[in-house]
This record gives structure tokens, C-alpha cells and sequence, in this order.
């Protein structure tokens, strides 16, 4: 997708549902939720900008009404997985600028360590099996099949 089209993505979210129509329809059990709009709110995610951020902008939905859609697949079909990978796209973003920050020198070094280990703390907790900190402990044999157990009682024996 260009960003012309992106662009125009976006207005088109824009126009569509205000700030006020999205929580107006919230408080009465209705949805404002369309392809468009969630199209735009996952682009831009996926480009490294907050939920915050992209609510803050006129005729976006509020985050809270976003993150109702995300818990109601009824009103809001396949938007949790579509954010979901917007929000992986993120933290891989988010990869490339914690080497960036660590290379550059003209900031302090507190400085860029408390932009890296926060960009490396989110990346922990959107993406855990890539970027976590958990050891898994994994049982195989020599060739990496899943070792079993088997318990036998032995007759005749008293405990």
C-alpha cells in the first residue's frame, strides 16, 4: 500500500466516525467499528505509533472503544488478530530502534539505556516467546522428541 493510499486511508477513517459518535454509540451497546477505520488504527500501529496517539487525532475512535473491539469479535470480526499482527509489526519496528538508539552518540548514555531497556520491555511482553526473558525447559531425547513417562505400579508390593 502507498502512502498516498494510506493517506487517504486515514481521512477516510477520519470522516467516518467522530470521537463523540464512537462513545455515544459505546454507552448504548452499539459498535462504530468499521473495516476502515480498524485498517488505519492497525497501519499506523503497525508503524510504530501508540494507540494513543492515533485516537487523539479528530473523527479516530477513543482507545477504549478500541479495546472494545478487540474483546468483541461479534462486533468487530477478525479485528483482534488483525491488531495483534499490527502490534508484532510493531515490535519489530521497535528492533531496529533500539540499534539505532544504542549507536547513537549524541545522546547521554542514561538517556538511550532508559529508551532501550523501555523498548526492550514492551517487546518482552507483546512478543514473550521471541523477545522474553522465561526460560522454557523443553524434555527430549538425543534426536528432539518429546520425552514420556510411564508409570507402572508393580503387584503384589505394599507401600
Amino acid at each position: 500500500m502507498s502512502i498516498a493510499e494510506q493517506k487517504i486511508l486515514v481521512e477516510k477513517a477520519k470522516v467516518r466516525v467522530s470521537r463523540e459518535t464512537a462513545y455515544n454509540a459505546l454507552m448504548a451497546g452499539e459498535s462504530m467499528f468499521s473495516a476502515e477505520i480498524a485498517e488505519s488504527i492497525c497501519l499506523q500501529i503497525a508503524q510504530g505509533k501508540s494507540l494513543r496517539q492515533i485516537c487523539e487525532v479528530e473523527g479516530m475512535p477513543a482507545p477504549s472503544t478500541v479495546c472494545f473491539w478487540i474483546q468483541r469479535e461479534d462486533l468487530a470480526p477478525g479485528f483482534a488478530e488483525q491488531y495483534a499482527r499490527a502490534r508484532k509489526s510493531q515490535a519489530e519496528l521497535m528492533l531496529d530502534e533500539i540499534l539505532t538508539l544504542a549507536d547513537d552518540k549524541t545522546e547521554d548514555s542514561n538517556s538511550r539505556r532508559l529508551r532501550v531497556d523501555t523498548r526492550k520491555w514492551i517487546m518482552s511482553k507483546v512478543l514473550p516467546k521471541i523477545y522474553g526473558d522465561a526460560m522454557q525447559l523443553k524434555h527430549a531425547d538425543h534426536e528432539g522428541n518429546a520425552m514420556h513417562v510411564k508409570v507402572t505400579r508393580v503387584k503384589g508390593r505394599e507401600d
